[in-house]
């Protein structure tokens, strides 16, 4: 089953679109979709399966969709305006439907201050974060260190196993 599946990734108007409309075959699912516990299609199953495994956060953290999408709820949180703290509810609230504890917020605010300092002094590596993808970004300079940091925040929040389990 496996030697002939092939997936090609779309391009222009079709390359967003392929995440709706997946070719399917009978017994084998897309390899993301397979990580993210999908049902096998051999038997109805009314409860899916719940698993948490490390090839699912690799999924989740690295995957160019999942990643290009938690860019793009970075560049949503820098445009709320008011504080660091207040990008961050705003994006754990939108993604979470609750506000952050404080010592979740604490946590997330340190992550970015760790991401900010690797991205002040290595200019291209922030840039190189914000260009997974095919998607139109913003890339200019000014703000690039935070745009990156506050990227790598989204893909934490996106990356909580309260974001992507459903039970």
């Amino acid at each position: 089953e496996v030697a002939n599946a092939t997936y090609k990734r779309g391009s222009g108007d079709d390359l967003y679109r392929r995440s709706l409309y997946t070719y399917w075959k009978r017994t084998l699912a897309p390899p993301t979709m397979a990580i993210l516990d999908t049902s096998d299609r051999e038997w109805c199953s009314v409860k899916p399966k719940v698993t948490n495994t490390p090839l699912q956060a690799l999924a989740l953290m690295n995957e160019t969709g999942f990643f290009e999408a938690a860019t793009h709820l970075g560049q949503v949180m820098e445009k709320h305006e008011g504080t660091l703290s207040d990008q961050i509810r705003f994006g754990f609230r939108s993604v979470l439907s609750r506000q952050p504890e404080e010592a979740e917020l604490r946590a997330l605010e340190a992550n970015f201050m760790k991401h900010l300092e690797s991205f002040a002094t290595d200019s291209t590596l922030a840039h190189e974060v914000l260009q997974v993808g095919d998607s139109k970004r913003n890339l200019e300079t000014d703000g690039l260190a935070q745009r990156a940091a506050l990227a790598m925040v989204a893909n934490v929040i996106l990356n909580l196993e309260e974001a992507s389990v459903r039970e």
